[in-house]
């Protein structure tokens, strides 16, 4: 499901003139909108004038707008915004619900699949190294991607120790990312439409010089370009919501490389772990057998 059109955006996008990056984030951010709308009404709502967009679509290769939009129409990016109008394009005329089943298993296996293709395998061992040695690390999710920070954190108390959940509570996250000790690192999860919360709070750590790693959907996510590692992951699906498949297989691929690489304390750790959870009966036990887990 990788849209050519964004692919080249992702490549070209350092070289482009300014008018046409303003042009280009707009495009990347608003995949559904591009599908649709006059190349006009794009124009405005991006704040650049209607000749841009044609400039941008032959600096990245198209003949013309038109060719750039059929090719978003053709690769439709099914983990974008727009829930009613997906819902909607669920529904048949007759009012009778179309199957989506065969449609999502396929895009659910693709999201996994995609992980290898989005990432170099160094990524994974920078971030990896990067979590061990932080001293703390602080993991930032709010909506659907709420539980993805929460699985990351979750499995990361398990290996390491030394993490939290940041969260909103009483409108305080501005003052837990400026108590972060420093050297420490945020992990940071999100795909569009991105949380405002999120965005604020990863800017405002890089300006203080947080470490941020982000796990988001695109490289010129607000995510990615302001921090200084990244890892992706695809989002697609053909229902009226983006799937997360992709973003816990990548959390999952990013603790097994912890857990690879952290030697005798991270044994020491999930040792420790085991125990407790073992005097704290945390597992139901079926009565004259072993833990079943």
């Amino acid at each position: 499901m990788t849209n050519l059109a964004l692919t080249r955006i992702h490549d070209e996008f350092e070289a482009l003139p300014p008018a046409l990056q303003r042009a280009a984030h707009w495009v990347s951010e608003h995949p559904a909108e591009v599908c649709f709308l006059s190349m006009r009404e794009q124009a405005r709502r991006a704040d650049v004038v209607a000749p841009t967009m044609s400039r941008l679509a032959q600096a990245l290769g198209y003949d013309g707008f038109r060719a750039l939009q059929d090719d978003f129409r053709e690769h439709a990016s099914w983990g974008r915004a727009d829930f009613a109008m997906r819902a909607r394009r669920m529904q048949s005329p007759s009012g009778r619900a179309r199957s989506t089943g065969p449609g999502l298993a396929q895009l659910q296996t693709a999201n996994v699949e995609a992980l290898t293709a989005l990432n170099d395998p160094e990524r994974f061992v920078r971030v990896a190294i990067r979590l061990l040695k932080a001293p703390l690390t602080a993991f930032l999710g709010f909506r659907s991607c709420h539980s993805v920070a929460l699985h990351a954190h979750y499995l990361h108390s398990m290996l390491v120790g030394q993490g939290v959940l940041l969260n909103d509570g009483y409108g305080t996250l501005t003052e837990s990312v400026a108590g972060l000790p420093r050297r420490s690192v945020i992990v940071a999860i999100g795909l569009s439409p991105y949380s405002r919360q999120t965005v604020e709070a990863v800017r405002r750590a890089a300006d203080e010089g947080i470490a941020v790693v982000a796990l988001t959907d695109s490289e010129l996510s607000p995510l990615a370009r302001a921090a200084s590692e990244r890892l992706l992951f695809e989002a697609a699906s053909p229902s009226f919501f983006h799937s997360l498949l992709g973003a816990h297989a990548l959390v999952e691929r990013l603790m097994a490389e912890i857990a690879s690489r952290g030697g005798r304390a991270v044994l020491r750790r999930l040792a420790a772990r085991e125990a407790l959870l073992a005097e704290t009966r945390a597992y139901w036990r079926r009565e004259g057998r072993k833990a079943d887990r």
